[in-house]
């Protein structure tokens, strides 16, 4: 075993879709140990024949869809998709199972999960629309139970998952918090598709304001790049660099737009372009209604934080 834990800068839920993914395609016992855990009969299972495995990135209500394809030993074939709770209310038909038909393969079973933080999946109560519910915590403790260096890896970067949802949840189904998700990921994925996934969250205590959190891929892994919607501030947060501050403002000064403030937090940097506030409550009408402009000005500050990002992590630039 490992003497210091390992340190995850920057982790998502997608993250963790691609690692159960990559554990279904290697793993027979993993994927036993799936069905087990949602289907009485899977106790008594052999090793189930992979038949297909897919990831659908989050779509409009905000969730992405691990799904494989199974057949037993008694020729029976499954199709189980695994589904983290989006902005998309699990309890309404389909809510929980995407638009995918599984392809041309007949199915014997197609079964339903929820997976997520236990913190989460709790706070959403009975699902109808569902199966079962795998929680980030099982997993974890079923990599831990390996006691391999691989598996111990795995189970820290659960638990960065795991922390990150304890200091900020992914907003539910709860009216205008949805409808402006929906309409803030519309402008990002129509304006600036570089940003990649984005996540509107809102602290578990309710004491800060709804946020926009993005996760590009070209985001270097330890930069944070989110949206306060109600204080109208775009941030790319850089750990570590609050010491070289004024080395920072010099080297970037022809590329900082002059709205632009270098604000310490400790030993971190935060590089802030301020924007229009966002009142996630606002007035009647859609989401966008009103509001287009601001969450396009969101989104071209974030576009060119990132371009920040980039250029920071390239020593020529």
């Amino acid at each position: 075993m490992r003497s210091e834990r390992v340190r995850f800068g920057s982790v998502r839920n997608r993250d963790v879709d691609l690692l159960i993914l990559e554990e279904l395609t290697v793993s027979a016992a993993f994927r036993s140990r799936v069905l087990k855990e949602i289907r009485e009969r899977g106790a008594d299972l052999e090793p189930p024949t992979l038949l297909e495995s897919r990831y659908s990135p989050a779509g409009e209500d905000g969730s992405a869809t691990v799904a494989f394809g199974v057949e037993t030993a008694d020729n029976e074939r499954w199709l189980v998709y695994l589904r983290q709770p989006g902005d998309a209310n699990p309890r309404e038909p389909g809510g929980a199972c995407g638009a995918d038909d599984g392809g041309d393969t007949e199915w014997d079973e197609r079964t339903t999960v929820l997976v997520g933080p236990s913190a989460q999946l709790e706070r959403l109560g009975e699902a109808p629309a569902v199966d079962g519910t795998i929680t980030y915590e099982q997993f974890r403790t079923w990599f831990t139970q390996r006691e391999t260096p691989r598996g111990e890896y795995r189970a820290e970067l659960l638990s960065a998952v795991i922390d990150s949802r304890g200091r900020g949840s992914p907003v539910e189904a709860d009216g205008r918090l949805t409808e402006l998700s929906r309409s803030y990921r519309t402008v990002a994925t129509d304006r600036a598709p570089e940003l990649g996934d984005v996540t509107l969250e809102t602290s578990r205590s309710g004491a800060a304001g709804p946020r926009v959190e993005f996760d590009p891929p070209a985001l270097a892994a330890d930069h944070r790049l989110v949206h306060d919607l109600p204080a109208g501030h775009v941030e790319l947060r850089v750990p570590g660099a609050a010491a070289h501050l004024e080395t920072f403002a010099a080297r970037y000064a022809t590329v900082l737009a002059p709205e632009t403030a270098l604000i310490e937090r400790g030993e971190d940097l935060s590089v802030r372009r301020t924007v229009p506030a966002i009142d996630p409550d606002g007035g009647g009408g859609s989401a966008l209604e009103g509001r287009e402009d601001a969450i396009a000005a969101g989104v071209g500050a974030a576009s060119e934080l990132l371009e920040l990002s980039e250029r920071m992590g390239n020593p020529t630039a």
